[in-house]
């Protein structure tokens, strides 16, 4: 009989000091339903926060790390179509909350599309929100010094002259190539959020890889781990696939519902999130697999959720990094997910996580490993949150964004004074070879 190890993965992250409380002391309300042939759903209330956690090693090298000789910080403007929900959102609010505002500081929001600026979905991104037109650009190019931007409509981008204009590749498909290549003309610089997409969208363009960060803040637990299976009516001896995303196509949560069809009654499924397929999922789920799986509208303060699973299932057909494989394996969760996004680099297969291919039975097999050997579980989901606490910090996130944007910056400067292209006086600021130097393949 399998039993329950759920707090065999617990740490510090989900230990006695976690406490109660959202950033602003606001109780955060989500809503589930639970899987039976009607499904209910059940208002539950969870309120937490936590600093990150930093190592000592990382304190140490931000500590004895040279302070920039700008004489005041860099102002930083982040332009996109929206800043609503996902892995952008995290990004952009990660990068406020840790970047060290006496070097630079994220001034401002600009939306390319005019009707992301309804309803509240902004209201509480940490800087002003303005929609993108020439007026805020003009004001943007004499007031700041770098534009981070993604997405489409970002054709004005032209009228910035004077600043930096760093292009942040967020997502690894056609799509996102052909947007940045209509943007060539303007752009300064690319980050890519994992090399996987540096390979398949910045060939051709002067790219630095910086992986996304976890803000651990947003995953400490509100409520013991028992309590929050038992509401989802799952039992100690279930194991429970978990899944976290916008209900959409491309993140294939059709085919863990299918998955946990197939498998043995003690296989259940927590699904996270909204989105446009919530209907449809809700209708499939209860047709495949009725009272066995609860879904869950929830996008932030992730911690129960994650702790209340068994593993962790991203089987997305694409993903530019997948926040979520980081924030799993920052919980102490093992990992199944196919090879897209940040997994190629941060996941050896059986070691680190557990590499799928889209397919039920690839799925299947790695979901009742996991379960028939706790033990080799429990190592995997250990071996996966070393590997988080060494690289998936926001913190590192900010600091490495810090260096590039105060380096492109200088190197501008430099370049505009001594009449140098920028690109060749980037490879040889403060005599360091960069990982761009020779274009996005390096």
């Amino acid at each position: 009989m399998y039993e329950n190890h759920s707090d065999d993965y617990s740490d510090d992250l989900y230990g006695a000091d976690s406490f109660a409380g959202t950033p602003d002391g606001q109780p955060t309300g989500h809503d589930y339903v639970s899987g039976g042939p009607l499904g209910r759903r059940v208002s539950t209330s969870a309120t937490w926060s936590q600093p990150e956690l930093t190592s000592g090693a990382e304190r140490m090298k931000l500590a004895v790390e040279p302070r920039s000789t700008i004489e005041r910080p860099l102002r930083l403007a982040y332009i996109g179509p929206n800043f609503q929900i996902g892995g952008v959102r995290q990004h952009a609010i990660a990068l406020a909350k840790f970047l060290d505002s006496d070097r630079i500081r994220l001034d401002r929001f600009l939306l390319t599309d005019p009707t992301g600026l309804t309803g509240k979905a902004h209201d509480n991104l940490p800087a002003p929100v303005a929609i993108c037109d020439d007026r805020a650009l003009d004001r943007l190019a004499n007031e700041c010094d770098v534009a981070l931007v993604w997405g489409s409509g970002l054709n004005r981008l032209r009228r910035l002259r004077g600043l930096q204009r760093v292009f942040v590749a967020h997502g690894e498909t056609a799509w996102t190539r052909t947007t940045l290549q209509s943007l060539a003309p303007v752009i300064d610089h690319v980050v890519a959020v994992s090399e996987r997409v540096k390979r398949r969208v910045c060939d051709g363009f002067p790219t630095t890889t910086i992986l996304n960060g976890v803000d651990t803040a947003r995953l400490s637990l509100a409520n013991p781990v028992e309590a929050v299976r038992e509401r989802f009516a799952f039992a100690a001896s279930d194991f429970v696939i978990g899944a976290v995303g916008r209900l959409t196509r491309e993140k294939c949560f059709d085919l863990l519902i299918e998955t946990v069809s197939r498998l043995p009654a003690r296989f259940k499924l927590l699904l996270v999130g909204s989105g446009s397929r919530s209907a449809e999922l809700l209708d499939f789920a209860n047709r495949l697999i009725p009272g066995r799986f609860a879904v869950v509208a929830a996008d932030d303060y992730l911690g129960d959720y994650f702790a209340a699973m068994d593993s962790l299932a991203m089987v997305s057909a694409h993903e530019g990094f997948s926040l979520v494989v980081a924030e799993a394996m920052m919980c102490g969760r093992p990992v199944i997910a196919t090879p897209v996004g940040c997994v190629p680099e941060l996941i050896s297969d059986r070691v680190s996580g557990v590499i799928v291919e889209p397919t039920v039975d690839s799925i299947a097999a790695a979901a009742t490993g996991l379960a028939n050997h706790p033990h080799w579980a429990r190592g995997v989901a250990e071996e996966g949150r070393q590997i988080a606490r060494t690289r998936l910090l926001a913190s590192r996130m900010a600091r490495d964004y810090e260096r590039l944007l105060i380096r492109l910056c200088g190197t501008a400067t430099d370049a505009a004074a001594s009449k140098t292209p920028i690109r060749a006086a980037s490879m040889l600021a403060d005599g360091v070879m960069y990982e761009d130097e020779a274009g996005s393949e390096a």
